[in-house]
């Protein structure tokens, strides 16, 4: 049984602190029989919520938002894959605004979208000095959205070598989430 995972990263330096968790996540799944994919939130157009209408816009009622940008995408390229992995700097006291927008608009049209048989497994990743402080509303928020955080990891911004392997050994944990919860 293959897994095929889904890394969102919300930056998109090569050798920023983003590019060094996906690549430790990608170790981790080649190291473990699995597929991975990465994209990138700077390569979407998803705008902030406008909580249009009141807060009852066409999200609350026909579970599609109003905005014509790139939600749409993004929805249909998680609905392919067995496991998520969501890595975000930390921009106090929240993750990073893209990665928040998304988010906030997701938890928002969820209800109506054809739910898998079971929820997706997530992995929740925050990088910086305060990322600690914001993971359980990260966690929340993913949760919120109908993903099953199997597990939260919080890096401080020191230590690149450290969060390498720590990344390498969580992309193998999520395989091994993902393949108990098809036995």
């Amino acid at each position: 049984m293959n897994v095929n995972a889904l890394l969102i990263g919300e930056g998109r330096h090569p050798d920023g602190r983003i590019a060094t968790a996906i690549d430790g996540l990608l170790d981790g799944l080649s190291g473990s029989s699995a597929g991975g994919e990465t994209i990138f939130l700077s390569d979407y157009s998803v705008r902030l919520c406008r909580k249009c209408v009141d807060g009852q816009g066409l999200c609350e009622t026909h579970g599609r938002c109003a905005q014509d940008d790139d939600l749409g995408r993004l929805i249909e390229r998680i609905s392919q894959f067995d496991a998520v992995a969501f890595v975000s700097k930390v921009y106090v006291p929240d993750v990073h605004p893209r990665m928040r927008a998304m988010l906030d608009r997701l938890a928002r049209i969820r209800g109506h979208l054809e739910q898998p048989p079971r929820p997706i497994p997530a992995l929740a990743v925050c990088i910086g000095g305060s990322a600690s402080s914001i993971l359980d509303p990260f966690s929340q928020a993913l949760s919120g959205c109908g993903f099953h955080v199997v597990e939260a990891i919080a890096i401080p911004t020191r230590d690149v070598l450290l969060q390498r392997e720590a990344f390498r050994l969580a992309g193998r944990r999520l395989v091994q989430h993902c393949l108990a919860g098809r036995s």
